[in-house]
């Protein structure tokens, strides 16, 4: 049923890229999917610092994408050539058809091909171990360019969603332009957190989905299920009798609750509500604990203390899968499948020290990491590079500030 309804869709929306033969107007159009996605959004802040009449910011959650604008991009929020337009509405598919720029990070209306007057570009969402092909997606993305932070990791991305490796360019990933614009002084009291303390913030990647959306999945082992929850029980209490102040931050789709003993749990709408997306306040924490996502990748350029607390290593292993390089290899110093042997890791963020930082750029060589400096900038001149030498002058956008035409 799900693998009809996909091809179905596909086939309406390359029926639709017919459109595309026709001049576009100067206008841009990003879209965050998984809705909000800040890897998307943060481009706006370089985005009106152009000649464009017109940018859209296309998301089924109005709301959360107009409090995510705000936060990492204020001037663009506040610019009267922005607008929020729902991804459902014939506006958005109208404002998707008819832009010159187009920004996404996952996929939008099928991803048809730009034709030779749009440059459709794929930031995604992360470059990080795990397997990306999954059998529950039955289509192809077909983006003009495809952005990563991961030469090692970002090419098995390129294979696994069909793009060619001449299309994938290391530049990083616009979000990380925000890791750097708060100050933790003023950010952590609003979460009510206290600054002269240590703050580990732990980002599990989700292991079953919560049911949003039309395919849904499990992965490894959920990290509430009974075989585990006396070692993710024993990990958090390390950390609180450490007097370490331990968040955790479950992805949106995460069906995972994460209701343990003097943990904080906070949610994306608890940040977005104290005006801080959720990059900044990555940027604002002391350490952090992750596993299978890609955001450790991003947190590794800030140079701070770094663990991947895997309980479900074999289990996760044998389910989705990883990427070659294998994950095992490539982070094995940060790794650690018990509680107990996370236990010298705790101590060092308690005493506000870090032992760990010659392990960690041994693993930054074998990732070919990109700088991770001034990333919307270079995944915006990457663009303008391809588009000077692969597409038609119509509509074209002049970046101010960076010189150079989209």
């Amino acid at each position: 049923m799900h693998r009809a309804k996909h091809i179905a869709r596909r086939i309406l929306f390359r029926l639709i890229s017919l459109f595309f033969v026709f001049p576009p107007l100067r206008w841009a159009l990003l879209c965050g999917a998984p809705t909000v996605e800040e890897n998307a959004y943060r481009l706006s802040a370089l985005l009106v610092q152009s000649d464009l009449r017109r940018l859209w910011i296309l998301d089924d959650d109005l709301g959360n994408a107009r409090r995510v604008v705000e936060a990492c991009a204020p001037a663009a929020y506040a610019d009267k050539r922005t607008r929020f337009v729902r991804r459902t509405s014939l506006g958005g598919v109208l404002a998707f058809l008819l832009s010159r720029a187009v920004f996404y990070s996952h996929g939008v209306y099928g991803s048809p091909p730009s034709g030779p007057h749009r440059v459709h570009v794929n930031v995604w969402h992360g470059s990080g171990p795990k397997r990306i092909e999954n059998p529950q997606f039955t289509t192809r993305i077909s983006s003009d360019l495809l952005t990563t932070n991961s030469w090692a990791w970002g090419r098995p991305l390129a294979a696994d969603i069909g793009m060619d490796l001449d299309r994938l360019v290391v530049v990083g990933n616009s979000r990380q332009d925000s890791l750097s614009d708060r100050d933790p002084d003023e950010v952590l009291p609003t979460l009510g957190l206290d600054p002269a303390r240590p703050v580990a913030l732990w980002l599990p990647t989700y292991r079953r989905t919560a049911g949003r959306g039309d395919v849904g999945w499990t992965d490894g082992v959920r990290l509430e299920d009974e075989s585990l929850r006396a070692e993710v029980t024993d990990f958090s209490r390390r950390a609180v009798a450490l007097g370490v102040q331990l968040i955790v931050k479950p992805h949106p789709m995460d069906s995972d609750r994460f209701e343990l003993p003097g943990v904080r749990r906070l949610t994306t709408t608890d940040l977005l509500e104290a005006g801080v997306s959720l990059y900044q306040f990555i940027g604002c924490v002391d350490a952090l604990v992750s596993d299978y996502s890609g955001v450790w990748l991003e947190f590794l350029g800030l140079d701070r203390p770094l663990l991947l607390f895997c309980p479900d290593l074999q289990a996760y292993k044998g389910s989705r899968g990883f990427n070659a390089p294998a994950f095992s290899d490539v982070a094995k110093e940060l790794i650690v499948e018990r509680a107990a042997d996370a236990a010298h890791w705790l101590a060092d963020i308690a005493e506000g020290l870090d032992t760990y930082a010659s392990e960690r750029a041994t693993v930054v060589a074998r990732l070919g990491l990109a700088d991770g400096r001034n990333t919307s900038e270079a995944v915006l001149r990457s663009t303008a590079e391809f588009v000077v030498a692969n597409k038609s002058r119509w509509g074209r956008i002049k970046l101010v500030g960076l010189n150079c035409y989209l």
